[in-house]
């Protein structure tokens, strides 16, 4: 690497080698489903991100990314992730489908009263989305397996993008930075 600046693709002991990672961003025949599912990991105005991730079957995108002061109100927040569970419940509408658009959302720390709000609004009848709080430091429904909720969906996450015979049943429409924050998490 040092000599010809030749770096390897991918590192022993990461989660999701790099390599599939990018190999799902090139697949165009994702496993299809008529359900659209929202991932959210909010963020306050801090240097974090709030980002509002969509799965479409097994093709999964970043619909919305923001940091900074944008994201200092939690109602303005909420209201972000509500435009896109409206978006979401239209296109399950057009479809035919008939189910709740998930929205699972990590709760801890200013997440809680986003989810809080969010849950009022699904009651008071404000969107139709079914809001799915998400502790990633509780403990993993396989704890002899993993230490925590976050470690078993990172493992899930693997499992998702290991290819088989060469074919995955996942496809990422994502930017390289992402691509590069997926590569990360090591086990």
């Amino acid at each position: 690497a040092r000599v010809h600046a030749r770096f390897p693709r991918s590192s022993v002991g990461k989660v999701i080698p790099f390599t599939w990672a990018e190999m799902a961003t090139q697949n165009d025949e994702p496993v299809n489903s008529d359900d659209i599912k929202l991932g959210v990991d909010i963020a306050s105005d801090g240097g974090d991100e709030f980002v509002i991730a969509k799965a479409d079957g097994f093709k999964c995108s970043i619909v919305h990314r923001s940091s900074g002061k944008q994201n200092a109100n939690a109602v303005d927040v909420a209201q972000v992730i509500l435009q896109e569970i409206d978006k979401a419940q239209d296109e399950h509408t057009k479809r035919g489908n008939t189910n709740k658009v998930r929205v699972k959302i990590d709760t801890i720390g200013v997440g809680w009263g986003v989810v809080s709000l969010l849950q009022k609004w699904e009651q008071e009848g404000k969107h139709k989305g079914k809001i799915v709080p998400i502790n990633v430091a509780e403990r993993a429904k396989d704890e002899g397996k993993f230490r925590n909720v976050r470690a078993e969906l990172w493992w899930s996450g693997r499992t998702l993008m290991q290819p088989l015979e060469g074919k995955q049943s996942v496809s990422l429409d994502i930017d390289r930075q992402t691509l590069t924050q997926l590569a990360g998490p090591t086990f």
